[in-house]
C-alpha cells in the first residue's frame, strides 16, 4: 500500500475581502485558512533537501498575498481560487482547504462561516 504523506499548514490569518454585501468587500474581515497538502515526502526527508518539498514561508506568503488581493462575493469562490493557486504553483497531487471567516456578521453565529474544498491535480 502506497504511503500518502501530506503536510499540513493551520490558522494562516490574512485580512480578506471576501463577502456578499458590499461593506464586507470594502471593509474586509479576518479569514482564516488551513491547507492539506498531499504529496511524497520521502525525498525530501531522506535527503533534507528544501528543494525536494514544499517551502511553507513560499506557500504562506502566495496564498495570503492571493487572499488579500481577491474580492469575491463568494467564500467558495475564494476557496477555489486559493486550491487552485496551490495545484499550479506548488503542484501537490491534491489539495485540501479550510477557509473560514472567523467572525461573520451574523449574531447568531458564534462561531465562524466555513468552506472545505478537495481538489486534485
Amino acid at each position: 500500500m502506497p504511503h500518502e504523506d501530506r503536510i499540513r499548514l493551520t490558522e494562516i490569518e490574512f485580512h480578506g475581502h471576501c463577502g456578499c454585501t458590499e461593506a464586507e468587500r470594502e471593509l474586509g474581515q479576518r479569514l482564516s485558512l488551513d491547507l492539506e497538502l498531499f504529496l511524497p515526502l520521502a525525498p525530501a526527508s531522506q535527503s533534507d533537501d528544501l528543494s525536494l518539498t514544499i517551502d511553507y514561508v513560499k506557500l504562506t506568503e502566495a496564498v495570503v498575498r492571493t487572499g488579500r488581493q481577491l474580492r469575491p462575493s463568494l467564500l467558495e469562490t475564494l476557496g477555489e481560487r486559493l486550491a487552485q493557486l496551490v495545484l499550479e504553483q506548488f503542484h501537490p497531487s491534491r489539495v485540501t482547504l479550510r477557509l473560514r471567516k472567523v467572525a461573520p456578521p451574523v449574531d447568531a453565529i458564534a462561531g465562524s462561516f466555513e468552506v472545505e474544498i478537495t481538489r486534485p491535480q
